[in-house]
């Protein structure tokens, strides 16, 4: 029809209107059994074990703690990205059912993905930095402390700048870590960019800090309670596993233990109970790098099959979370701008 504008990606439906209460929080359990949403769960926490496990690996290799560190933090870095990033996905399949009562095509969520991936793995760059530039400044601070002479004069007539300044990123981390599983719904419903999702998480916990909280418990409490449900079958499935394998196969279940990759190592802590790892060299035949190396990748998929449906409950009880919390009347997205995404 003429003078009919095109849809906007992030265009919401007339249902966003409905009135959310704390009841609807446990449909995320149903949301999350969704075999798409659980998939591409498992394939993004799949990319960011591997890039963290490779960045550890590099650190690892340098043989050098402080290198092992640096590598240790650009991985974790990394992984956040990724993780973000197919949260976001998630969180867009999650609001197109609440909102929209219909299940997203392939088509649009590729273009939602092309369009908002640059927002989604900025945000945690966009908080880091901030909290990088405190914690930079006062590290300067210090530094100006160390000087022979006047550097503690100066130091001491800035301790509450510098206690300001450690505040400051507490209260950043806080609020961050409390409303870290809304910044993928807020970048799915709103489209807004980094920035401007942090600076919506902090207007929500000034707002309704004590609902926020309420929310958040609650969220934590059913999603433990699945968590430990589910988590407890793959606990006890490997337990047997593992007891098979070693009253069966003897001495050559723990020389193929012997032979797991470093690389995988740092993904089976949690299960250094069921899998008694060794940290003493071996010498082994040459077909157990092999084995060590397949026993390593099926590992890693129990592990990321034990996180996969947690990812997926807290992404989606996060949109639910937030559309319970946003504002009456706000609103809709405009139309993207050249700076949107910082």
């Amino acid at each position: 029809m003429a003078g009919q504008s095109e849809p906007s990606t992030f265009s919401a439906s007339p249902s966003i209107r409905r009135q959310w209460s704390l009841k609807d929080v446990p449909l995320a359990v149903r949301l999350a059994f969704d075999l798409e949403k659980l998939a591409t769960a498992a394939i993004g926490l799949t990319a960011a074990a591997l890039a963290y496990g490779t960045f550890n690996w590099l650190g690892l290799l340098t043989r050098d703690r402080a290198a092992h560190r640096v590598f240790t933090v650009l991985g974790a870095i990394l992984a956040t990205c990724i993780a973000m990033f197919v949260s976001g996905l998630i969180a867009r399949m999650a609001t197109t059912q609440l909102l929209e009562e219909r299940r997203i095509g392939a088509g649009e969520l590729t273009q939602f993905a092309r369009e908002r991936w640059t927002t989604l793995a900025g945000i945690p760059l966009a908080f880091g930095g901030i909290a990088l530039l405190m914690l930079g400044i006062e590290s300067l601070l210090a530094m100006v402390g160390s000087i022979p002479g006047v550097g503690p004069i100066i130091w001491s007539s800035s301790f509450l700048l510098a206690f300001f300044l450690s505040l400051a990123a507490v209260l950043t981390v806080a609020i961050h870590m409390l409303g870290a599983f809304l910044y993928p719904s807020i970048v799915a419903i709103r489209g807004v960019g980094a920035v401007g999702a942090i600076l919506e998480v902090v207007a929500l916990a000034r707002r309704k800090p004590l609902f926020l909280l309420l929310y958040e418990a609650f969220v934590a409490a059913v999603g433990g309670l699945m968590t430990v449900l589910l988590g407890g079958l793959v606990w006890a499935s490997l337990n047997l596993t593992m007891f098979l394998g070693g009253a069966i196969m003897g001495e050559k279940f723990d020389e193929t233990l012997a032979a797991l990759p470093g690389f995988f190592r740092v993904f089976l802590r949690p299960f250094a109970r069921i899998i008694p790892m060794t940290a003493d060299e071996m010498e082994l035949a040459w077909h157990y790098d092999l084995s060590g190396l397949l026993l390593g990748v099926s590992l890693l998929v129990v592990v990321v099959l034990t996180l996969v449906y947690p990812f997926v409950f807290f992404t989606s009880a996060g949109s639910i979370v937030y559309l319970i919390l946003k504002p009456e009347g706000e609103p809709a997205p405009t139309e993207r701008s050249p700076i949107e995404d910082l």
